[in-house]
């Protein structure tokens, strides 16, 4: 049995194993358990969350990078396992939540499920990125920030979303709060009269009113996949506290998705290693030979063995030619 290594870099299966890899696809992948083997090194790599948009020179934020599980599980010859691989910014697999507006859609999760498909079946899971909240708009330069940066996404793991930047005027706009597992990030404050809204528990993203000069600014990324989704973060509020600019504050970013080794041995939870969509890999381990009555010397071989024996002795003896 070979131990999994620390998901810091590309994982890659060690000497005598036999391995099998899958990319997203988008759909259930199977692995059949090869004959004689009882034991399989897995690496699950969740995918990175989807990035905001950018309004108006204002940069959205970064989707968070995927978290990752590896380690040893028992398993059975001629067993399938199910394989999900999450995407990036993708909600068809393991989804994430949905970002406010134009902000990222949190990163899919990956995990394995063993004895089948449902989402009980599950042995790991490596959690995704939360999305990057929408870059906040500012329209009346009279002195205010010229880049108004979304919050990143968390990474998968659990990690937080960041907040959402202020303008740098007193009166505002004002960025909305990042989620954080289990809790959705607070609106940004800003015009009354056009309040944004918090991000859910559930993982959606916060939304914010915009005017046509800041279409989409301010909304909160998505919450990564994950054991349990993290929540988005709250869109940005509108305008100034006197509702007097069409400006919006930066989206929070959504908080990534949590993992978790369940049914692992020797396993390993690393937050925020993978780029891009998900992965999974496969180290099955050499298969172990069974001794059986059939593979093992009979009667009539140990006669046979005997007698061969007594005439190589014979034939080798002194004086003969």
């Amino acid at each position: 049995m070979s131990a999994a290594t620390p998901l810091n870099a590309q994982p890659a299966c060690g000497p005598g194993q036999t391995p099998a890899s899958f990319a997203f696809t988008g759909a259930e992948q199977t692995s059949v358990v090869p004959a004689g083997v009882t034991s399989v090194t897995m690496y699950l790599l969740g995918a990175q969350g989807g990035g905001g948009g950018n309004v108006n020179g204002s940069i959205g934020g970064a989707g968070g990078l995927g978290g990752g599980v590896s380690g040893t599980l028992a398993v059975t010859p001629g067993a399938t396992l199910s394989i999900w691989v999450g995407g990036q910014g993708s909600q068809v697999i393991n989804a994430g939540g949905a970002g406010g507006g134009a902000a990222g859609i949190g990163g899919g999760a990956t995990d394995v499920r063993v004895g089948g498909n449902a989402i009980g079946n599950r042995v790991a899971v490596a959690g995704g990125g939360g999305g990057g909240g929408m870059s906040g708009c500012f329209q009346d330069g009279a002195g205010g920030a010229s880049n108004i940066f979304g919050g990143a996404g968390g990474i998968g793991g659990g990690g937080s979303g960041g907040n959402g930047a202020n303008d740098t005027n007193i009166d505002g706009p004002f960025g909305g709060s990042g989620g954080a597992t289990g809790t959705g990030g607070a609106a940004g404050a800003g015009c009354g009269g056009f309040p944004a809204t918090a991000g859910s528990i559930a993982g959606d993203g916060g939304t914010a009113t915009s005017f046509f000069s800041c279409a989409g600014a301010g909304g909160g990324g998505g919450g990564g996949g994950g054991a349990a989704v993290g929540p988005g973060g709250g869109g940005a509020g509108v305008g100034t506290t006197a509702c007097q600019n069409n400006d919006n504050g930066g989206g929070g970013g959504g908080a990534g998705g949590t993992s978790s080794n369940i049914s692992l041995t020797s396993a390993t939870i690393t937050n925020g290693v993978q780029a891009g969509n998900g992965l999974v890999l496969l180290c099955y381990d050499s298969a172990q030979v069974a001794i059986t009555p059939t593979t093992m010397l009979r009667p009539w071989m140990l006669l046979a063995l005997g007698t061969l024996l007594a005439l190589l002795a014979l034939v080798s003896a002194p004086g003969r030619q």
